[in-house]
């Protein structure tokens, strides 16, 4: 800045606005129908870009359960498969240009499902390692309540899956059993 431009902007009043001479001496009406345009592709733009990245990013069985039209699969399908982060980029951007060509919607809903079945798939999940330690910490005593929750469930694996836990946790060993244990007792989940 010049020493010129400094002396103006000393001189100039302070409180006072410089006129704007665009609005014919009206007042402003805040932002133009032109820029209310823009705000709003841009705001399409964005939420297409973020439901192409969610899209990429979904595990394999996520990816499974959503209802996708053939051509939007494929293209999520070989943008998925890219490694290298510049080609990917790239196709991530056509991804959400097919997105804002479409009905964001259902798509939205179907994350929102996905993320609710999140929730639940942690709460289960934690019921069994609270059920696993249960065991661990209570022996019998806890196998017989399982059992009686869960009548189908194979006695003589779960009781031999413990004693093998208890023992590997009592001498150290890596925790094999432990592990088998909880994939035995989400298995009653799901059988």
């Amino acid at each position: 800045m010049s020493d010129a431009d400094d002396e103006n902007l000393r001189a100039r009043p302070r409180g006072k606005q410089p006129i704007d001479w665009t609005t014919n001496g009206e007042e402003p009406t805040g932002i133009s129908d032109r820029d209310a345009r823009r705000r709003a592709g841009r705001e399409v733009a964005d939420e297409a870009s973020e439901l192409a990245q969610k899209l990429i990013d979904l595990t394999d069985l996520a990816f499974a359960q959503l209802s996708l039209d053939e051509e939007l699969h494929e293209a999520v399908r070989r943008t998925r498969a890219m490694r290298s982060d510049g080609g990917q980029r790239r196709t991530i951007r056509t991804l959400a240009g097919m997105l804002r060509q479409r009905d964001r919607r259902p798509l939205q809903a179907a994350f929102m499902r996905l993320e609710a079945g999140k929730g639940v798939e942690a709460a289960r999940f934690q019921a069994w390692e609270r059920w696993r330690d249960r065991l661990m910490a209570d022996g019998d005593p806890a196998l017989d309540a399982l059992l009686a929750e869960f009548p189908g469930a194979d006695r003589q694996n779960l009781r031999n899956l413990l004693r093998q836990a208890r023992k590997e946790q009592e001498t150290q060993k890596p925790s094999r059993a432990f592990r088998e244990l909880f994939r035995a007792l989400r298995a009653l989940d799901e059988g």
